[in-house]
């Protein structure tokens, strides 16, 4: 059991890792200087500038066997914290089984946040397996489990541009 756990985490790290370097290459191919962060940097895993301006972007990668990207909530209840900056956007990235190419959906962290809210909002109030009432307490926060998520999400797909203009000197 404690093997499979550990195949199981190590896919995981796999799967995460894949969405980082993809977002990063998809950023240079764009002409736009781009890293990744240091492992275990709060708040964001890419870095990305352009003369005297910086975007933290965080990237939330789903492998084909998944439904839905899920994220973990902190002890305050937030996904992504107190504030959320001008310069904080997110990358989420759709990994299918190869050899289709990746879907990228880019939206502010801010935007995100509100679409996170209001799904775990419906999700409690939807009863769960036998009727029962879903935990107020859990602490994943998913999406793309429905097909208006898919809807939502999909209006952002290859949308680098929020990057590009807000580098440019754009407040989008």
């Amino acid at each position: 059991m404690a093997q499979a756990a550990e195949q199981l985490s190590g896919k995981h790290v796999f799967t995460g890792n894949t969405g980082e370097y993809l977002v990063v290459g998809e950023l240079l191919r764009r002409g736009i200087v781009a890293a990744l962060a240091p492992r275990n940097t709060p708040d964001f895993d890419v870095l990305a500038t352009r003369g005297d301006r910086s975007a933290n972007i965080r990237v939330k990668t789903k492998s084909p066997a998944s439904k839905s990207w899920v994220w973990r909530k902190h002890a305050d209840g937030s996904v992504f914290g107190p504030v959320v900056a001008r310069n904080d956007f997110l990358a989420v990235v759709d990994l299918p089984k190869p050899p289709e190419s990746p879907k990228y959906f880019i939206v502010t962290t801010k935007e995100m946040d509100a679409l996170l809210t209001v799904a775990f909002e419906n999700w409690k109030t939807t009863p769960g397996m036998n009727g029962k009432p879903h935990s107020a307490d859990n602490w994943e926060r998913r999406f793309g489990y429905e097909a208006t998520h898919h809807k939502q999400l999909g209006q952002h797909e290859n949308d680098w541009q929020v990057i590009t203009d807000f580098l440019n000197g754009g407040t989008r």
